[in-house]
């Protein structure tokens, strides 16, 4: 059997309470080693109630955590695109969303060229 798929997911706010993150939980194959959000209580307490080890207020920091074999974006919008290309870098990253044609086109050569898997949706 393969070892499980190591997620941190940046963003602990509704959409991600609700929906993301009870999705993840319950993948065959995906263990949430880590959840960062910028307001560390609300992160430790959705942490404590998902069984996940590891919170962070800063993405910087959870990147370089180094036991994490994905990153999943799970916050406002307008922050997706910085925060998947902070994560972008040796990461396997899923975008949430591209709000322009534009930007598409970068962040997928951003990932080509990193040599990280990306998904969008």
């Amino acid at each position: 059997m393969m070892p499980a798929t190591r997620i941190g997911v940046v963003g602990a706010g509704a959409i991600a309470q609700v929906a993301h993150l009870p999705a993840l939980s319950k993948l065959r194959g995906v263990e949430l080693v880590a959840l960062c959000d910028n307001d560390g209580p609300k992160a430790r307490a959705l942490a404590d109630r998902l069984g996940v080890e590891d919170v962070y207020t800063d993405i910087e920091d959870l990147l370089e955590d180094g036991n994490l074999d994905a990153v999943v974006v799970i916050t406002p919008n307008h922050l997706h695109e910085p925060h998947a290309l902070s994560a972008i870098a040796g990461s396997v990253v899923r975008l949430p969303v591209i709000v322009s044609f534009s930007s598409m086109t970068e962040d997928c050569g951003s990932v080509a060229a990193s040599g990280a898997l990306g998904c969008v949706s």
